[in-house]
């Protein structure tokens, strides 16, 4: 018993890192009206830590197919309400994630196509690059902290009317 007990409070002096992701909850997508009546659609993960706090940030690990103008691989995304240029975020043990970060964001006005599709990068000088023509998009994310699991990949693709952006996990 006394052996479980250590096994149990050193499991909690560890970081234990998990992507959580749904589609059809706040605040993993977030509409936030723009002026002039447009919607700003943003799709975010959370980081979920079971165990010791731990400083977080996750990248773009790969993106299919690769944006002619590049997709900055490697790159930060942006934290969630975290000022411009913030690359990490400590994130401290909790039942429910207590820190999401942007992935892509779309806006769009009532009864019209989305007209936009950008990664929320975390670097001022990125944040909001535009991705380009493309219907379907796979986005790899890499938690970058001790106690992260695999990287976990997403799709973002239009819907089946072409008219909204959705992600889902791959």
């Amino acid at each position: 018993m006394l052996a479980n007990l250590k096994s149990e409070l050193d499991a909690l002096k560890t970081p234990r890192l998990e992507v959580l992701f749904d589609p059809t909850k706040p605040p993993y997508v977030h509409d936030k009206a723009l002026e002039g009546g447009g919607t700003l659609r943003i799709f975010r993960i959370g980081v979920l830590n079971r165990g010791a706090t731990t400083d977080v940030r996750v990248r773009l690990k790969d993106f299919d197919p690769m944006e002619p103008t590049g997709s900055y691989l490697g790159h930060e995304l942006a934290p969630t309400g975290q000022p411009g240029g913030t690359m990490k975020v400590a994130i401290n043990r909790s039942a429910t994630p207590n820190v999401f970060f942007d992935v892509v964001a779309q806006a769009f006005k009532p009864d019209m196509p989305s007209h936009s599709l950008n990664m929320r990068y975390a670097a001022e000088w990125l944040f909001g690059r535009a991705l380009h023509g493309l219907d379907s998009y796979q986005v790899t994310l890499a938690v970058d902290a001790e106690g992260a699991g695999e990287p976990v990949t997403f799709i973002v693709e239009k819907d089946e009317w072409g008219k909204r952006w959705e992600m889902r996990r791959a």
